[in-house]
């Protein structure tokens, strides 16, 4: 809708008008200024396709996310934006509460591509749509489908999950990307390398996987990784071999190398699925050691939620690929964010609020607190800041200073386990 003539349309009188994920384009050039709004999304949705059957047609599969029957009499499925009214679904064709509908190729009278377009359904106006996808290249025998059904996230599916519910991916999960050392002490980035691990108890074809952002890299084939194994993927895998003195490293990487910024780094497996992924950085709640500082990454615990900063820590040593991380624990650190102060330049007569975001992902926050001193003072005093409501917000007021004075603060928070976490980095305390 930036300049490109569509304008921004409301998802659905009910959305939230103040969340950006309630607005889209509208798909009528110039927008539909004292009209429905082009886009109206509707209980039924577009939840599965194969657009490259083995055998027979393809189809597309609707689902019914409402609690009532939904009559599509007279709604119409296009695979071409500029002629939504393509076809027009028969009399007769009703959807069960959180039911399914299948319509084949020879029923629509017209084929999906394989290698990619928009399937539309429109409401009986031929105006409002209801429900879009756009896909890309598709492989035989393979579905595209939403899970949860009607819900957000797309996935692959060997041989599809008609008028059924699709599942997860089994493999979403069980393998992880474990460690990571993306700027080593020696600038060179030969030396950088992602490990993965597999948390279960079989086998796991790695045979088409692929890392595809950040760095590229395609698995061969043949490639396995054991249970409860790690495997090392090298930027320069003799580099790396040499560096940590291990073996069977696979690489190169086939593009770019690990950004010493940070980035975010996927894993997919052989039908593109994403099994896992996390988006790291250099700077706010991440560690600082791994920076260059001869540390690597470390997630705390396999199990964890790698996309949480919280749960890596920088390892205590040197980088362990291949092995046990040196921080292994089954304890994730409070998480201190969303730090404020205000007012930002106080007088000599103003209290001032310091505010902060403190959530432990695995148990409870047993104590908040601010430290606090004027630039001159040696010592540090502290208060402890009080929880607002059953809210994850913590709040202190520190008194009043004489204008001109500079005060430093930190906060330390605490756990049911004895965990602490001290923020900013580098603060009295503070662990990077």
């Amino acid at each position: 809708a930036d300049g490109d003539g569509p304008s921004l349309e409301l998802r659905g009188p009910e959305f939230n008008r103040l969340d950006p994920a309630s607005w889209r384009s509208s798909w009528v050039f110039s927008g539909t200024p004292g009209k429905e709004n082009s886009l109206i999304e509707g209980p039924v949705v577009i939840n599965e396709f194969m657009a490259l059957p083995t055998s027979g047609d393809d189809w597309i599969e609707l689902y019914n996310t409402s609690d009532r029957e939904i009559n599509l009499s007279g709604f119409y499925l296009s695979d071409d934006i500029n002629n939504l009214t393509r076809y027009r679904i028969p009399e007769r064709m009703v959807v069960a509460p959180k039911g399914f509908l299948i319509l084949t190729e020879t029923q629509r009278r017209f084929g999906l591509a394989s290698e990619g377009e928009t399937i539309v359904l429109t409401a009986p106006d031929g105006e409002s749509i209801w429900s879009q996808y756009t896909y890309s290249d598709q492989t035989a025998g393979v579905s595209l489908g939403l899970h949860p059904d009607g819900g957000e996230e797309w996935y692959s599916y060997k041989f599809g999950s008609p008028v059924a519910a699709n599942p997860l991916p089994q493999l979403i999960g069980t393998v992880v990307i474990n460690e990571i050392y993306y700027h080593p002490e020696s600038d060179s980035d030969g030396e950088e390398f992602v490990e993965i691990y597999n948390t279960t108890d079989e086998t796991v074809n790695l045979s088409g996987w692929a890392f595809l952002d950040g760095f590229e890299y395609h698995f061969p084939l043949g490639a396995t990784l054991a249970p409860d194994s790690y495997l090392v993927i090298g930027h320069d895998p003799a580099q790396v071999e040499s560096l940590f003195g291990i073996s069977a490293v696979l690489g190169p990487f086939e593009s770019r190398k690990l950004s010493n910024r940070g980035e975010r780094i996927a894993l997919h497996d052989n039908l593109g699925n994403l099994v896992d992924e996390l988006t790291y950085a250099d700077r706010g709640l991440w560690p600082a050691r791994p920076d260059g500082d001869g540390a690597s990454l470390e997630l705390i615990n396999p199990s964890f939620d790698g996309d949480i900063p919280a749960c890596w820590a920088a390892s205590l040593d040197t980088p362990t690929p291949g092995k046990v991380n040196s921080v292994l624990s089954d304890n994730i650190p409070p998480e201190i964010v969303s730090v404020i102060h205000s007012p930002t330049i106080p007088s000599s007569t103003d209290l001032v609020l310091v505010q902060a975001r403190i959530v432990d992902h695995d148990g409870d926050v047993t104590s908040a607190l601010v430290f606090f001193k004027r630039d001159e003072d040696e010592n540090y005093a502290s208060v402890p800041m009080n929880r607002e409501d059953d809210s994850d917000i913590y709040r202190v007021v520190l008194p009043p200073q004489p204008d001109g004075t500079l005060v430093e603060f930190y906060i330390r928070a605490g756990d049911d386990r004895g965990t602490v976490t001290v923020r900013p980095r580098g603060a009295p305390g503070a662990l990077s």
